[in-house]
């Protein structure tokens, strides 16, 4: 019983109240006209009686004002005790602006300590239904000076306003002596030639720079805010990088994969273009592939930059019962030539000549029926070089050596040993042997 008395008594005094407040409203105000829209006086009368919060407000939406708020008076007005609903009322009817605020991309904007998030990969971040007034706008960003500024917007006002922030960190350059090198950068990432004026924070880099054929290089520096921080790498050839790539392409030469290890040989030369080593490999390359004018060029490169050429072919011996012949190796270089036997039984185990010293390179064999000197067969033809005697310079008879191409074979004939060598080795030979005169025409024979 007592709190249903209770409510009754409250509902009475809210009813009281309102009457009151409506005489209140009704009450004539110093101005000529009456209006029916709530005037700035009575709002703030209602706010010092403490009326209701949502009573003011609902006389805010129904009734109108007779004046414009703007931000200000907002804060004016919950200096005097405004309730939010009263203040959102006003809010709805202060008019409204537009801004566009253009900076760097990911930095932070706030309007009056409010976030209004993140500036996107375009540049700017537009911001719709701003309250027209006074604002205060601040910009941040990692790495750069915050900016804030103070702006009037106008009602419907569409507002423009760059704020380009100032780098608060220094910059880093790093050359390098070769291009196509790539540069690493502890903490940033990977960049490829060079790095101009990259904007960093202040600190210490590690930074390591590689390149295919040269040395690895590491280096760590200091970046002090507001200056440049500069280095520059001279690499140098590492010398491990042509033997380890050579192996490499051996590997896929006897494997049975010549393009892989053409592969590997160029692009080892484009790191070290003139290096006969790679280009002596090459030239084998070309020789096997039957690639004759290709060998010939490369070969006599090879020999220009102090290349060895390597040439594994069958020397052949003249004996009662026939030809005989084992597996031997010539060395050309750009001042020698020489000959091992590789352990075979042969009358000269090794021979090493100067170039002056050979006197005739030629390639002979059959053509047609049997060559009557030595036991060939039809379409066979050997090598044939005529060299001084290391030993002996002075001797009467130079020495004498022939050779036939690789894959050849032994086959037997009327119960003697004839040379039988497959198709196409005349130019083999022919390009080998030219190749030999070349280098010793070069020295002056």
């Amino acid at each position: 019983m007592t709190s249903v008395m209770g409510v009754r008594a409250l509902q009475l005094h809210r009813a009281l109240l309102c009457l009151g407040l409506l005489a209140l409203l009704a009450a004539p105000e110093p101005c000529p006209a009456q209006v029916r829209a709530l005037t700035l006086a009575q709002m703030q009368r209602l706010i010092k009686i403490h009326a209701p919060d949502d009573l003011v407000a609902r006389e805010v939406m129904t009734r109108g004002l007779t004046f414009v708020p703007d931000s200000a008076l907002i804060e004016r007005l919950v200096t005097e005790g405004a309730g939010k609903a009263t203040l959102d009322a006003l809010k709805e009817r202060i008019p409204r602006a537009n801004l566009q605020i253009q900076t760097q991309q990911g930095s932070h904007v706030t309007v009056d300590s409010s976030d209004m998030g993140p500036v996107g990969p375009e540049g700017h971040i537009i911001l719709v239904g701003i309250l027209a007034g006074k604002h205060t706008v601040t910009v941040r960003h990692d790495g750069y000076t915050s900016k804030t500024v103070q702006i009037s917007l106008a009602a419907n006002e569409t507002r423009n306003l760059p704020l380009s922030l100032d780098w608060a960190g220094g910059y880093l350059t790093i050359k390098v002596s070769r291009p196509g090198a790539t540069i690493t950068v502890s903490g940033l990432g990977t960049y490829h030639n060079a790095i101009t004026a990259l904007a960093v924070q202040p600190g210490q880099y590690q930074v390591a720079v590689t390149q295919d054929g040269m040395k690895a290089e590491s280096r760590t520096l200091e970046v002090v805010a507001g200056q440049q921080a500069n280095l520059e790498f001279s690499l140098s050839p590492d010398p491990d990088y042509v033997q380890n790539g050579l192996r490499e392409a051996t590997r896929h030469l006897d494997g049975g994969d010549p393009r892989g290890a053409m592969q590997i040989a160029q692009r080892l030369l484009a790191t070290h273009p003139a290096d006969g080593a790679i280009e002596a490999f090459e030239a084998r390359l070309y020789l096997q592939s039957q690639d004759y004018g290709s060998f010939y060029h490369r070969a006599t490169q090879a020999l220009l930059d102090h290349g060895t050429l390597r040439f594994v072919l069958f020397h052949e011996h003249i004996g009662l019962a026939g030809d005989d012949m084992h597996r031997a190796l010539l060395t050309l270089t750009s001042d020698s030539l020489s000959y091992d036997a590789m352990a075979a039984p042969c009358k000269y185990q090794s021979l090493n000549v100067p170039l002056d010293g050979i006197r005739n390179v030629q390639t002979t064999g059959s053509s047609g029926g049997f060559f009557e000197t030595h036991h060939l067969m039809q379409g066979t033809f050997l090598l044939h070089l005529v060299i001084k005697d290391p030993d002996n310079p002075k001797a009467k008879h130079p020495i004498q050596l022939s050779f036939a191409a690789p894959e050849s074979r032994l086959v037997n004939y009327n119960n003697e040993q004839y040379i039988s060598s497959p198709i196409g080795s005349k130019q083999e030979l022919d390009a080998i042997a030219g190749i030999i005169q070349k280098a010793a025409q070069r020295n002056g024979n």
